[in-house]
């Protein structure tokens, strides 16, 4: 539930992504409906579901709830993009467009 309380949804939950073993997160799809309860509507991308401690992730100080919007500088579109992309990390990072409701930062997430 993305630290918020559950709230009634129109659409069943898709499923999470696996943890994204050398990065340390789980992402979700980002329906309109999450990110209305996330304070950040409009927005598009992938929602960080968990982060695992002391991962990379955690390092950089992602957290559940805030949203994933760009990769290396490219819109995500679709959880399935976002996997492609982070699976594939190189050793210089990625660059992340990171949105939440403080607002929106570019992070460079290195595994």
């Amino acid at each position: 539930n993305y630290g918020e309380p559950a709230a009634e949804e129109s659409s069943p939950p898709s499923q999470p992504s696996e943890p994204q073993g050398a990065l340390g997160m789980e992402l979700d799809t980002l329906t309109p409906e999450i990110a209305k309860r996330l304070g950040v509507p409009n927005a598009s991308g992938v929602v960080i579901t968990a982060i695992q401690p002391d991962s990379p992730a955690a390092r950089l100080g992602l957290k559940p709830g805030m949203v994933i919007a760009e990769l290396d500088r490219q819109p995500v579109q679709d959880l399935e993009q976002a996997m492609k992309v982070l699976t594939d990390v190189k050793e210089d990072g990625v660059l992340l467009l990171v949105r939440s409701q403080a607002g929106s930062r570019y992070l460079l997430l290195k595994p």
